[in-house]
């Protein structure tokens, strides 16, 4: 079973498609449409736009297009921006916002915790779930969504714990 936010892949999506734009200046750049073109530093440029558009899109669409929380029988497997992380159920104790953990770091409270999920762990250490947040768009209707993703996997950590 795999929870995700609708605004992930939107969000992926968009990103791909500014690496794509970086992708066609650098064919661009080749094809002579810019002063650079044909010189060294413009081939050198034009390479380079490609590389990361490359780089960038297939990181888009690979990874941040997959962001979210997915429920295995063992725990769950947590996808965020650069890093996966997989929990055992007997470890987890709730799946909550960020404005109802009371240890918070200054980031994690300055970055608008009413919108951001999180694992919360037995020794209470918490984990952002990335691949579920609310948008500042819409707020309300976005964290309502979002509540009813938490309230899914809360009612699967019931399931899994004693």
């Amino acid at each position: 079973m795999t929870f995700r936010s609708n605004v992930t892949r939107r969000a992926a999506a968009y990103i791909a498609t500014l690496f794509l734009i970086l992708i066609g200046m650098g064919i661009a750049d080749f094809a002579g449409a810019y002063s650079l073109s044909h010189t060294f530093q413009g081939n050198v440029a034009g390479t380079l736009f490609i590389a990361v558009g490359l780089l960038g899109f297939g990181w888009s669409t690979l990874r941040l297009a997959r962001m979210g929380v997915f429920v295995t029988k063992d725990g769950v497997l947590i996808r965020n921006w650069l890093r996966s992380t997989r929990l055992r159920w007997p470890d987890i104790a709730s799946f909550q916002f960020g404005d109802e953990i009371k240890d918070l770091s200054l980031r994690e409270s300055l970055n608008t915790p009413s919108l951001q999920p999180y694992a919360v762990m037995r020794t209470g250490k918490h984990i952002a779930l990335v691949g579920l947040s609310s948008t500042r768009v819409k707020s309300k209707e976005s964290r309502n969504q979002v509540q009813r993703l938490l309230d899914s996997l809360n009612g699967e950590l019931g399931k899994h714990t004693v």
